[in-house]
């Protein structure tokens, strides 16, 4: 993550993951990992690191509350 780009993190994120053609369903799914149907913020801080190194605590939380 670019803490002085002028793009929020979630931003960031969707770029990234629109880049690498993934699909985010997809993700969510392996994300999933006690396969009850949602990603909780435990996974969520789980997962975020496998795809982008290096992003605040803080701005995985932020994000996640925003979706």
């Amino acid at each position: 993550m670019d803490e002085s780009s002028d793009k929020s993190v979630a931003q960031q994120l969707r770029d990234i993951l629109s880049k690498n053609a993934v699909r985010v369903v997809d993700l969510f799914r392996e994300w999933d990992e006690d396969g009850d149907g949602t990603v909780s913020k435990k996974e969520f801080r789980k997962a975020i690191p496998l795809i982008v190194q290096d992003v605040p605590k803080a701005a995985v939380d932020q994000l996640f509350d925003d979706w």
